[in-house]
């Protein structure tokens, strides 16, 4: 008497690899299938023994408009090497998003061609398969906001600080534009005069006022150095200086003055995501409720 012997066959599904189909592959996708089928020795079948029906992977409707997105990427494109996010201020939904230069799906389908590939990997400095909305960069002067709400958290929201067209810290000194340009200074200005202003004295005053650690709380609340959760795949989630991740990353720094007035302005170690930031735009815009 033969021993009877099983054989499985996994036949594959198409798999998501890259953004949304790939952070939503298992619920697009749906429990699988199976059935038993018993064959005789030359290989027909006999009959089919227990079947479990491969159930309906779910719908993934996404926030994304799609005039929104053409404008948004068409605008980009004319920029060369940028990106882009869009989102309701009353919902936290991302209307549009969009990094470019970026490569077209279509081209994968069924397989790239050996030139369509070449032609993505010469670019490789372009960076075409980066979603550069959630990568990191230098955030520069969008961190004066997260700045202003930390320096208001801590009791400075009405507090006037002096731009005398820079800020020395040690044998360091931190210029505001004005005074890089054409040796010019502000003056006294208060907080909503400093952000129109982008002034850096201002706000490198208005950090090292309130200290390290109340920038690091007040820059927390408004999502910096943490991602926003959005579900797509590497989403990057910057680089707060002082938080417990910083002290990880860089343990031979502190937060020196001149480290803490770097932060207030988005220079020095402080990294960010377009989408972190837009984030931080529409809490501004909404009054103050932070979507996640």
């Amino acid at each position: 008497e033969s021993a009877t012997r099983k054989f499985n066959h996994y036949i594959g599904d198409e798999r998501g690899i890259a953004g949304v189909e790939a952070s939503m592959d298992e619920v697009l996708r749906g429990p699988e299938g199976q059935k038993t089928i018993v064959k005789d020795e030359k290989g027909r079948t006999i009959r089919m023994s227990d079947y479990t029906k491969p159930g309906v992977g779910a719908k993934v409707r996404l926030t994304i408009d799609a005039r929104a997105q053409f404008l948004l990427e068409n605008t980009l494109r004319l920029a060369g090497r940028a990106a882009g996010v869009v989102m309701d201020v009353n919902t936290g939904e991302v209307l549009a998003m969009a990094s470019v230069p970026d490569y077209n799906p279509n081209d994968f389908i069924p397989s790239i061609s050996q030139k369509n590939w070449d032609a993505y990997r010469t670019n490789l400095q372009l960076a075409p398969f980066t979603n550069r909305a959630i990568s990191n960069f230098t955030p520069g002067s969008t961190m004066k906001t997260p700045t202003s709400v930390a320096g208001a958290l801590a009791g400075l929201a009405t507090r006037s600080f002096s731009c005398d067209g820079y800020v020395t810290y040690g044998s360091k000194q931190v210029g505001c534009w004005i005074w890089n340009k054409s040796k010019g200074r502000h003056g006294t200005q208060n907080l909503s005069q400093a952000i129109q202003h982008s002034c850096n004295p201002y706000f490198n005053k208005l950090a090292n006022t309130i200290g390290w650690k109340a920038m690091v709380d007040g820059c927390s609340i408004v999502g910096i150095g943490k991602k926003t959760g959005i579900e797509l795949p590497k989403e990057d989630a910057g680089i707060l200086p002082g938080s417990r991740a910083w002290r990880a990353m860089y343990p031979n720094l502190v937060m020196t003055p001149h480290e803490t007035a770097g932060l207030s302005i988005g220079q020095g170690t402080s990294m960010a995501t377009p989408l972190q930031m837009c984030a931080v735009a529409a809490t501004m815009a909404n009054g103050g409720k932070y979507y996640r």
